[in-house]
């Protein structure tokens, strides 16, 4: 009966994923992820999230939804879990509740990496309880779908970059031959 309902779980943990990587692989813009991440891991995990698109002392605003079920998790914009989500931004390691790092927080925060970068840093609120080991895994495995999903649309914007800069020049070069 136990394992029986373990593999039910980990079927349903599995559609998840499934659903999160289909929907994330039709959505175009850093805030659209954004937003999209947001919204199923609050489903997903019954718990607040604010998510940090760049570094949050370099004056990147992060993006907050609060939970049904939490009453006010307006402490995870503060001061303080911003130092946090900037001290998991620069060292690219885990932070904060039920960890042996900045474990004063009421957040743990995780790094979004792809490729050797720091796309963003995720924080999900610890305020009624701690995240166990288990739903940390699960965690781990959404933010990687979501640093597909933002690896995917930085390159994009940066192909448009080189494409625009490609279309100035030819432009310039006309100029110059008329």
């Amino acid at each position: 009966k136990t394992q029986a309902e373990m593999a039910m779980e980990r079927e349903q943990r599995t559609d998840a994923l499934y659903e999160i990587n289909k929907r994330l692989l039709g959505t175009r813009g850093t805030n659209n992820i954004v937003d999209l991440s947001n919204s199923y891991i609050v489903s997903l995990f019954g718990r607040s999230v604010i998510f940090y698109p760049s570094d949050p002392m370099g004056g990147a605003r992060g993006s907050f939804l609060q939970a049904a079920g939490e009453e006010d998790s307006s402490f995870m914009k503060s001061i303080s879990e911003q130092a946090v989500a900037h001290w998991v931004f620069v060292n690219e390691k885990p932070a904060g509740s039920g960890t042996d790092t900045l474990m004063g927080a009421g957040c743990f925060y995780m790094p979004i990496i792809s490729q050797g970068l720091v796309l963003g840093v995720i924080g999900v609120s610890c305020a009624q309880s701690k995240l166990d080991s288990e739903k940390r895994f699960f965690l781990e495995m959404v933010i990687s779908l979501v640093a597909t999903a933002l690896e995917r649309q930085r390159l994009s914007d940066s192909q448009r970059g080189l494409l625009v800069e490609s279309e100035k020049e030819k432009m310039r070069g006309n100029l110059l031959r008329a």
